[in-house]
């Protein structure tokens, strides 16, 4: 198949999938899809990639390009310092004769501390794209905030922070009646309790696990301005992060990357320490990244451009 045909992008998430029915560049038709699941096992891509599909797939039977970037499978990964992509996708045998399916391949970390990224590196690449001078840190925001130091073209090293998957967590359980059902980058962060949370994680992230309860006993009491719990909660989970990882994003550009409300909540929070971050759609990184491998493939496969 030439790079001006028909092709599926997709986007596999910890919660969801967005994925993009393909003519060259051009998404021609676009799908989100919640599924429930950290990933797939590598002998269940077929179908659950078919059933994203769906009519999609060719009425002849002929087969389809997939490219599909995060925790799907077990594709090789690279150790950094690396390129976001590598020179080819990673080729995944399938019985189902109707797909042709490639994978963008990891990142991996030794040291100075073990790591993966998995579909973070196609968000930089994309990130690229449209920024190819870009020298800094990509903050990738979501259920995971990853903090990638990228200079001249190539991830250099990163750091992973389990803060919106922490917020889930503490959500469904002590703190969600106090909370009234609010997710992860709902919080309000016009509300002085999210600064006010920041600041006070920040300069002593060591009594932060202790003041998370009081979210609850101000609740129960009747003592919490009513809405303002979620915003607390976002601002001690974000400003604990931000005081671990000072490292990375002190006097360095950075580049928020996600979505819209997490990445909102971070550059608030990074506006309150002298930090002017630019924030770039993640959904639309992901793909311009797809994009790249894609028509990485077909060079190499000699393929029309």
């Amino acid at each position: 198949m030439t790079q001006a045909g028909r092709w599926i992008a997709v986007d596999w998430r910890t919660d969801r999938a967005h994925v993009a029915l393909m003519s060259g560049a051009t998404a021609t038709d676009r799908r989100d899809v919640e599924h429930g699941s950290e990933g797939v096992r590598p002998n269940a891509i077929g179908p659950a990639l078919a059933a994203l599909a769906g009519d999609w797939l060719p009425a002849d039977g002929a087969p389809i390009d997939i490219l599909v970037c995060g925790p799907v499978g077990l594709p090789p990964r690279r150790a950094v310092p690396c390129p976001p992509l590598a020179d080819t996708p990673v080729e995944m045998p399938d019985p189902d004769p109707r797909l042709r399916v490639r994978v963008v391949p990891g990142l991996t970390q030794a040291t100075p501390h073990p790591d993966i990224l998995q579909g973070g590196e196609t968000r930089i690449a994309g990130l690229l794209a449209e920024r190819p001078e870009f020298d800094g840190v990509v903050g990738l925001t979501g259920a995971h905030t990853i903090w990638a130091h990228v200079s001249v073209g190539e991830v250099v090293s990163f750091r992973t922070a389990m803060t919106g998957e922490l917020f889930g967590l503490l959500a469904r359980g002590t703190l969600g009646a106090a909370l009234a059902g609010g997710g992860w980058g709902d919080a309000d962060v016009s509300d002085a309790a999210f600064l006010d949370a920041v600041s006070d994680t920040m300069s002593r992230p060591e009594r932060a696990l202790s003041t998370l309860f009081e979210l609850r006993a101000a609740e129960m009491l009747g003592t919490g301005r009513p809405g303002s719990a979620q915003a607390r909660l976002s601002g001690l989970l974000i400003g604990a992060e931000l005081a671990a990882t000072r490292a990375w994003w002190l006097g360095r550009e950075v580049a928020l990357v996600g979505p819209p409300g997490p990445s909102e909540a971070y550059r608030v929070a990074l506006a309150a320490q002298g930090i002017d971050a630019n924030v770039h759609d993640g959904a639309a990184a992901a793909l311009r990244g797809l994009v790249a491998a894609h028509r990485t493939h077909a060079t190499t496969q000699g393929q029309d451009r």
